[in-house]
């Protein structure tokens, strides 16, 4: 008889695990607590579900790739730190000029911050180097313009002269 009740306890403690699990979490951390456990886990799904403050529930969108979502979050931050991670938001949405006014706004707050300075000075660079592409490409298509234009009259000349031969 103890056998069978010690074996449909740890049944029943078994089910009821689960449940206590949660509730022993929050009585031992808050939300914002267990989120950061769950971010450090390389669980930024969980994360962003128990985070309260929206500083870290961007950052756990971030982490899961969802920059646009992060983005939104970041820009109502009012802390360097939240301006530098919309700065980086931005850069991996591909928006390089809001970027750099995004790692600006950090460094207004933060002057010495190393990191949106470094980022700032790499996007820079990125957009001058898309630049000097474009400016490449533009001489490369009216090269090729040319080309067919001398083509042409060659094709105009050629036909002259058998006229005036002719």
């Amino acid at each position: 008889m103890k056998r069978c009740q010690l074996i449909v306890s740890v049944a029943l403690l078994c089910l009821v695990q689960p449940v206590l699990s949660n509730v022993w979490d929050d009585f031992w951390e808050t939300k914002n607590q267990q989120g950061l456990r769950a971010l450090n886990d390389g669980e930024p799904q969980k994360a962003e579900a128990l985070f309260d403050n929206p500083d870290w529930r961007a950052v756990a969108q971030y982490r899961q790739g969802n920059y646009q979502q992060s983005l939104t979050h970041f820009d109502e931050s009012s802390s360097s730190a939240g301006a530098y991670n919309a700065g980086n938001a931005s850069a991996y949405l591909k928006q390089y000029p809001q970027a750099i006014a995004y790692y600006d706004k950090a460094l207004e707050m933060q002057p010495d911050f190393i990191e949106a300075k470094e980022n700032k000075e790499i996007i820079e660079k990125l957009l001058e180097e898309q630049e000097q592409k474009k400016q490449q490409l533009i001489i490369i298509v009216r090269l090729q313009f040319m080309i067919v234009a001398l083509f042409c009259l060659q094709e105009v000349f050629t036909n002259f002269i058998i006229l005036y031969k002719g």
